[in-house]
């Protein structure tokens, strides 16, 4: 019977020193080994893939291959694993979705009074509270000669808010009213060819109507719409960028609004965790980076050495880029 188990642990020893995936990772598996493997599980081609990745722009390094040079394909693999299993990863993810919301998940009220001081403050210093500018008609001018439309203008109509306007420079936005501005691109803001700019210098202490001749590419848009028609499928947004009222010159830059005050009042959701820690809590986490350092613990717990390679490569790979 002795003899029997002494013959079985030997098996099992040698069996276990021949598995393919017992080999260190700097050392590449034979055809027959990964054909094998393949067989066995159809997503280790691509895991093979990344390995021999590893080896070319990591694994050269003699450094690398000491610290990591011993982790097995079995090893990573089985901790890679990890990455993609639901019943690993959703109970960490409720878990810290609850702590979260008890630590971080009360600033909505804060949110509400810093935006509701900040957009009274705009509405009383802007220079939009000095001059407010409207869309009036379309106005054509025509050839002598033909019915052909000249030049068509932008009659805009002009509204003193806090006593005499002696000058004025703004730009003005046409864009359709199914249009989005999240998906209008740096280039389009520097180029768009629907834009104007408009300068005004005679004063004015009630209101008024003045016209702006369109470029080209708006002329071809407005020729032949009507004013209404304009008004039913087009929004204008117009943007003051100096302003002189009562012999007073006026600029955006004189409004002392931080720079993640803008961006928050404009994109609240992209600004809004920058906000929270600047302004209210200097240990402030996100959500998103608050689940993500639970499982990026748990993972660690795991197995720390094939944690510290991963780290280690996806830090070799941003240097390189």
């Amino acid at each position: 019977m002795r003899n029997i188990i002494n013959l079985f642990l030997i098996t099992l020893f040698f069996t276990s020193c021949n598995n393919a995936l017992n080999k260190p990772l700097i050392e590449p598996l034979t055809i027959d080994e990964l054909r094998s493997e393949a067989k066995k599980d159809t997503n280790f081609i691509e895991f093979y893939g990344k390995i021999q990745g590893y080896r070319k722009s990591f694994f050269n390094k003699d450094v690398n291959q000491v610290k990591f040079g011993d982790i097995s394909y079995k090893q990573l693999q089985r901790y890679t694993s990890h990455l993609n299993d639901s019943i690993f990863l959703i109970p960490i993810y409720d878990k810290a979705d609850e702590e979260w919301e008890t630590q971080f998940g009360n600033y909505g009220h804060e949110l509400d009074s810093l935006t509701t001081f900040w957009n009274k403050y705009l509405e009383e210093n802007s220079l939009e509270s000095y001059l407010k500018i409207e869309f009036d008609h379309i106005n054509k001018e025509y050839y002598t000669y033909s019915n052909s439309i000249k030049a068509a203008n932008l009659a805009l109509k002009l509204t003193p808010l806090k006593g005499t306007v002696q000058q004025a420079t703004f730009s003005y936005k046409i864009q359709s009213k199914i249009q989005s501005d999240e998906n209008e691109s740096i280039y389009l803001r520097i180029f768009d060819d629907k834009r104007g700019s408009c300068i005004i210098t005679s004063p004015f202490s009630k209101p008024i109507v003045r016209y702006w001749e369109v470029n080209y590419t708006l002329k071809e848009i407005l020729k032949y719409m009507s004013s209404e028609e304009f008004k039913r499928d087009y929004d204008i947004k117009f943007e003051i960028s100096k302003v002189r009222v009562n012999d007073e010159n006026l600029a955006e830059n004189d409004l002392h609004i931080p720079q993640i005050i803008k961006d928050y009042l404009e994109y609240p959701i992209l600004y809004e965790d920058v906000v929270i820690k600047e302004f209210f809590n200097l240990n402030y986490v996100s959500y998103g980076e608050y689940i993500e350092n639970a499982i990026q613990i748990e993972l660690k717990s795991k197995d720390e050495k094939c944690f510290e390679f991963l780290k280690a490569v996806k830090a070799s790979e941003n240097e390189q880029k």
